[in-house]
């Protein structure tokens, strides 16, 4: 009998959405958007044809979206990034979007 360690579940996560993936989202493609588990989700086409990297939050009571920039510009990792340093803000009672421009400029 094999016995192992409980796993430990944070939060529900979407396979990874890596960049092979990400590139070979077209047009027409039925999905609105592509969730990282707890981090970033894409939305696809915004802004005329740019896919645009979202953090959800909520502070004080109110749902709020922060956005991370588009894709290709700002990749996976960064975007994880930025909403990891978002993350942090909102647990230490800082709403993110008053600090950083929307694109977390300096984030």
């Amino acid at each position: 009998m094999r016995v192992t360690a409980p796993r430990k579940l944070l939060h529900a996560q979407a396979p990874d959405p890596g960049d092979k993936t990400l590139q070979a989202i077209k047009a027409g493609n039925p999905r609105k958007r592509i969730g990282d588990g707890p981090g970033p989700c894409l939305l696809l086409f915004v802004k005329g044809g740019a896919h645009g990297w979202r953090f959800d939050y909520s502070h004080g009571g109110k749902r709020l979206t922060l956005s991370l920039g588009t894709y290709p510009d700002t990749g996976l990792g960064l975007a994880r990034e930025k909403a990891e340093k978002a993350r942090k803000l909102v647990a230490a009672g800082i709403d993110p979007s008053t600090i950083f421009s929307d694109d977390l400029g300096g984030l």
